[in-house]
């Protein structure tokens, strides 16, 4: 990888998203031995009190999903400063589904769900419409977050249409404050295990644009401060209405302090070769850790009974097929995206 490539990347995004996926991998499959390790009386008080502490960063990878949406929200809004709603929309098409849907077939294929299989619940998953269908979720149910993701892609692109990346930019604080006050007012979506869900976290990717306004000088800081404020009364009210269950906690303020922390020193982070290669892997990793991982796991216990740690021993074979997996589908798809969006704009500008 080029100098020149490293040096484009946000740097602080990067770390960012290390840490995110990185805590909803501990959530999903250590924190039962997080928790046991913090209770243990064998073990030195302060490893104790720092497994304590770092428990609610990573509980339920609930932070780190916080920080995903932060960041997403502010990169989308870095990248519509210079590209088409067209463009846009063609290159997250490709940046998201290819490897998804290659992530749903796997999991068909690995769980023999050839013969439960429909085509009306296939295609509205693979389509990630499947709030708008009652679909159920696949991928262990990280395929949520994808869901609101592709809303919020549609309707970033219809404000850059209208302007609001423009003549109009000066009104997109508004927008996001409207929007994120309506959803605490509309009636529960979606509805299900996970209901509300789109409501109760889609203004934290607003609230990812908000940071990007600010720092480009185009709100000022009491604009920035009342999005923030607005949004987590949205979250506080609509978590308390539709899922009290996570009341106790206090991952969505810590995923919030964190990445305005590190939003504050941005200069002061660095890329590396390293850094940018395991930022890559994040979203193959995400698809797969919910489901694959126990695969693995499995496989390997079956294979070497006696082994000790199976748990941390598929972590190997989990990053290597996530690997291959980010060179053969992921990073082709991106850059196919990228050429026939070049190459459509060319031939519009000839025409005209």
């Amino acid at each position: 990888m080029s100098n020149s490539k490293i040096t484009a990347r946000i740097a602080f995004l990067d770390y960012l998203r290390i840490f995110a996926f990185v805590s909803v991998l501990i959530g999903h499959k250590y924190y039962p031995a997080l928790s046991a390790a913090a209770a243990n009386n064998k073990l030195h008080a302060t490893l104790r009190l720092f497994f304590e502490y770092l428990m609610p960063f990573v509980y339920s990878g609930g932070a780190g999903i916080v920080i995903f949406f932060l960041v997403s929200g502010y990169i989308i809004s870095e990248v519509l400063a210079s590209e088409q709603p067209t463009s846009f929309l063609i290159r997250r098409v490709f940046r998201i589904y290819p490897l998804y849907i290659t992530a749903v077939l796997i999991q068909i294929i690995v769980q023999n769900r050839w013969e439960s299989l429909s085509l009306s619940v296939l295609a509205p998953q693979l389509l990630l419409m499947g709030d708008f269908f009652g679909s159920p979720f696949t991928l262990g149910g990280v395929e949520w977050t994808l869901r609101v993701e592709i809303m919020f892609y549609v309707f970033m692109a219809m404000l850059r249409a209208g302007g609001f990346w423009g003549e109009r930019k000066n009104s997109l604080i508004m927008v996001l404050l409207i929007a994120t006050m309506l959803m605490s007012q509309l009636p529960v979506f979606p509805e299900g295990p996970y209901q509300g869900y789109f409501f109760i976290y889609a203004p934290f990717l607003f609230l990812g644009v908000g940071f990007w306004l600010y720092e480009k000088e185009t709100i000022n800081f009491g604009w920035l401060l009342t999005l923030i404020c607005t949004v987590f009364v949205n979250y506080f009210y609509l978590i308390s209405s539709y899922q009290s269950y996570w009341l106790p906690t206090q991952f969505a303020v810590l995923g919030f302090l964190l990445f305005t922390i590190a939003w504050i020193f941005r200069a002061r982070f660095q890329s590396t070769k390293s850094i940018l290669l395991l930022s890559d892997l994040t979203y193959s990793v995400y698809l797969f850790h919910k489901w694959m991982f126990d695969y693995f796991r499995d496989s390997i216990i079956k294979i070497l009974p006696s082994v000790q740690s199976p748990d941390i021993l598929a972590l190997v074979p989990l990053f290597i097929f996530c690997f291959v997996l980010h060179r053969i589908i992921e990073r082709p798809a991106n850059k196919f995206g990228r050429a026939i969006t070049i190459k459509h704009f060319k031939e519009v500008r000839e025409a005209k």
